[in-house]
């Protein structure tokens, strides 16, 4: 920090003020007690999303996922199982996001 230290008096008040900030805001303090330098937030806001996907999309991707196998195994080409393998990927994060998210937020303690 540049400049001068600061006094006893402004350390004393800087401290009153941050007592009254985390006990108007206790998520806030529990935010800026656990901030990491360059924590990825983007795969957990992803994660809860893919979890908000509804139970019938859900049903849907399965099943195709399932004829996508049997039709792959028939042609026995690279291009269907690679599709073939992106498909079922996909749906096994959109199956499995929300025991996932439940999961996450259970350690992050949200």
């Amino acid at each position: 920090m540049d400049g001068p230290a600061l006094s006893w008096r402004e350390r004393r008040i800087l401290a009153e003020i941050e007592t009254d900030l985390v006990a108007a805001d206790t998520r806030l303090a529990r935010e800026l007690g656990s901030m990491r330098r360059g924590r990825l937030r983007w795969p957990y806001a992803l994660l809860r999303a893919v979890a908000r996907i509804p139970a019938g999309v859900v049903t849907v991707a399965v099943a195709v996922s399932l004829a996508l196998v049997v039709i792959a195994a028939q042609l026995r080409t690279v291009s269907a199982l690679v599709s073939v393998g992106v498909v079922v990927a996909a749906t096994l994060l959109v199956l499995f996001a929300r025991p996932l998210s439940r999961l996450v937020a259970r350690r992050r303690g949200r």
